[in-house]
């Protein structure tokens, strides 16, 4: 399902270089932890190729070191995304930069390091346009003033460069906001006590996770009148996006830029349109490559036998799969007028 989304993505956002006026970019669209399908995550890599893609900035997570420092790691141990293993706060910085931080992702990024949050924060877009949006994500507020250091002057308000403290913990936001730090509290599905709290203590954004936002996940309170910017993280799916761009948010995350770019645009094309999404398909289904190379034609999960349409089979010497599909894509025109769609796959 994947490459059929992404190169229908891909083909409406040739679409955007046409000569409609879309006016500024907003929802904003930042890329979680950088472009991850691309790049390994949480890495300067990725956080580049994310702007290269055309997104207005970048989110990433910190974690802190033995010594203090902050660099950019989702987890709070290491196994995942590098070489080394164990928790990240009992290495220093020193140790830590001798690992690999991009095999695990593909042969073409092994000897990519762990970035620290200075090395993240001068990442910078090409061109000459604005200054690429961050969104730093925080789980342990003794890393504020470490962070604070690095933004130097630009930690107030007016910064050269926009910035914003994500966390989904309270006191990381309110000691962000002591601090002179603007800050968001990030939740999972948008309710009247985090509406209280953003609005009592004087907090410049909420955000929620993909269709948080929504009348039947979160009630009334969803559409109420929040005093902050109104924001949603991972937002990957075609469906969530297309509600978070017709919301409209002031913002989002996703895993999924070429996708999100696409949509966005085409919700500034067509403003008048609340039909589902315009293209749907059937999904790909793999199943374990290690029964497929071996002949199995049964599902190791219990399911029985494999789908016809699904007998994936291994490269030899490789780790790439392929296989014989027949899915089907249904397009929905959106526009009130005739349009040639272009598939490539």
């Amino acid at each position: 399902m994947g490459l059929i989304w992404k190169d229908c993505a891909m083909a409406s956002e040739q679409i955007s270089k046409s000569n409609v006026h879309l006016g500024a970019g907003a929802p904003w669209i930042l890329g979680h932890r950088g472009a991850p399908w691309d790049a390994p995550e949480n890495t300067i890599p990725s956080l580049q190729e994310a702007l290269n893609l055309g997104l207005d900035g970048i989110e990433y997570d910190l974690q802190r070191t033995l010594d203090g420092e902050a660099v950019l790691l989702h987890d709070d141990t290491l196994g995942r995304t590098t070489d080394g293993s164990g928790l990240v706060t009992e290495r220093s910085l020193a140790e830590l930069f001798h690992l690999d931080a991009g095999a695990w992702h593909s042969p073409r990024f092994e000897g990519v390091h762990l970035p620290t949050f200075e090395e993240a924060w001068s990442v910078a877009g090409e061109g000459t346009g604005p200054a690429p949006y961050h969104m730093i994500e925080i789980k342990d507020a003794s890393l504020l003033p470490a962070v604070a250091r690095t933004l130097g002057p630009e930690r107030f308000r007016g910064a050269k460069t926009p910035f914003i403290i994500a966390s989904f913990h309270r006191s990381v936001c309110l000691e962000a906001r002591d601090m002179g730090l603007p800050s968001m509290f990030l939740g999972v599905i948008a309710n009247e006590a985090d509406r209280r709290f953003v609005r009592d203590e004087r907090i410049e954004a909420y955000g929620v996770g993909p269709g948080g936002w929504s009348p039947r996940a979160a009630g009334p309170v969803g559409a109420a009148d929040w005093p902050c910017e109104r924001w949603s993280w991972s937002v990957d799916e075609p469906v969530d996006l297309l509600e978070a761009f017709r919301t409209p948010l002031f913002g989002i995350n996703t895993n999924e830029p070429r996708r999100a770019l696409a949509i966005r645009t085409l919700v500034a094309m067509t403003p008048k349109d609340r039909g589902a999404y315009a293209v749907r398909c059937d999904e790909l289904e793999v199943w374990g490559f290690a029964e497929a190379q071996q002949g199995a034609q049964v599902d190791p999960n219990g399911g029985g036998e494999l789908h016809p349409d699904a007998r994936p089979v291994l490269e030899p010497g490789t780790s790439d799969w392929c296989g014989t599909w027949n899915p089907k894509a249904r397009i929905r025109n959106p526009f009130p007028f005739p349009v040639k769609v272009q598939v490539a796959l």
